[in-house]
C-alpha cells in the first residue's frame, strides 16, 4: 500500500491517463478518488461513472453527447471501462489528451490479456500513460487490524451510536476469512456486526456468530427454527458454489450454466441474489 501510495502521487502531478486494476471491493475508486484530490485540479469536479451499468445504445450520448462526460473540466472516472462498447473504445482512445477531462478508467478484467485476444481495444489500452494496480485485502492482512478499527468508528458514526471497540478475538476471526469481497465485504460484515451489538462498549466474536460467512460449519443456533437453519445452510451452499463455479469460468454464465447443468438465467439469478455479480444482463459471455 505504501507502493501504491506513491505511485497515486506520481500519477497525480502527471497529466496523462491512468488505468486502475484491482478486485471488486479493493477501493479502485477510493484510489481514483485520491488520485484527483492530489492533483493539480483537486477542486475540479469528479465523476464516476459505472459502464457495466449504462446500456450500449446509451454509452455514446452518455459521452460523447451534447453534455458529454469527456470534456466535463475535471476527472472522469470510468469503472469497469472493459463494458464500453469496442467501437467507443476506439474513439475515447483518440480523443484523450484532446478533451477537457483528466480520464481515469477502472477494471478487474486482465485487459493486456483480453487486448491480446482481441476482445479489448489495443489503442485504447495503450493510452494509460499510468497503471495502478490495488492489492486485494487477502494479499495485505497487516492492515487488517486498522481498516477494522476505522471502518468500525466510520460505521458506529453513521449509525448514530457509542463508538465500539473491536476486541482482539474479533479481529482474529475476521483475520481468518479471504474476504473475497475485500474492503466492500468487510465493510458490510462490519455494519451487520455492529447491528447485532447493544450497549456495551467492546465489539466481540458474539456479534459473528449469525453472519453466514463466520459461523462454524454444521453449527447449530437455537435462536433459529428449522426453517431458518434450512434457509441458512442452503444459502451458504448456494452461495459457495455459484462463486466457485463463476471463478472457474471468469464470470462467463454460459459456460458456467452448462458445466453446471442448469439453466442460464436460474445462474444469473441465483448470482444476483447472492450479490457474486453485477446485474449487467444476459449479453456479457
Amino acid at each position: 500500500m505504501r507502493q501504491l501510495a506513491s505511485q497515486v502521487d506520481r500519477a497525480a502531478s502527471a497529466a496523462g491517463a491512468v488505468l486502475i486494476l484491482g478486485e471488486r471491493g479493493a477501493g479502485r475508486t477510493f484510489v481514483a478518488r485520491a488520485l484527483h484530490h492530489r492533483s493539480p485540479h483537486g477542486k475540479a469536479p469528479f465523476v464516476a461513472l459505472d459502464l457495466s451499468e449504462v446500456s450500449l445504445q446509451h454509452q455514446r450520448d452518455v459521452l460523447f453527447g451534447r453534455a458529454s462526460l469527456v470534456d466535463l473540466d475535471g476527472t472522469l472516472c470510468l469503472k469497469e471501462i472493459e463494458h464500453l462498447a469496442p467501437e467507443l473504445q476506439v474513439e475515447l482512445s483518440q480523443r484523450i489528451g484532446r478533451t477537457g477531462s483528466r480520464i481515469v478508467a477502472t477494471s478487474a478484467r486482465p485487459l493486456e490479456q483480453w487486448a491480446g485476444a482481441g476482445a479489448f481495444s489495443v489503442q485504447l489500452l495503450g493510452v494509460f500513460s499510468d497503471r495502478l494496480r490495488v492489492p486485494a485485502l487477502r494479499e495485505r492482512q497487516e492492515d487488517l487490524a486498522e481498516l477494522v478499527r476505522t471502518l468500525t468508528r466510520e460505521a458506529c458514526a453513521a449509525a448514530r451510536r457509542n463508538t465500539l471497540t473491536p476486541s482482539e478475538a474479533f479481529i482474529l476471526a475476521l483475520s481468518r476469512y479471504d474476504f473475497p469481497g475485500n474492503i466492500t465485504q468487510l465493510r458490510a460484515v462490519l455494519d451487520r456486526a455492529i447491528q447485532r451489538v447493544g450497549v456495551e462498549e467492546e465489539l466481540g466474536t458474539s456479534a459473528l456468530s449469525s453472519i453466514s460467512e463466520f459461523r462454524e460449519p454444521g453449527a447449530f443456533s437455537a435462536s433459529l427454527s428449522y426453517r431458518d437453519t434450512r434457509t441458512h445452510f442452503e444459502n451458504g451452499f448456494e452461495k459457495a458454489y455459484v462463486s466457485w463455479l463463476l471463478e472457474r469460468h471468469q464470470d462467463n454464465i454460459s459456460a458456467a450454466a452448462r458445466e453446471a447443468r442448469m439453466d442460464r438465467k436460474h445462474l444469473y439469478d441465483l448470482a444476483r441474489k447472492h450479490g457474486l455479480r453485477r446485474p449487467r444482463g444476459l449479453e456479457d459471455d
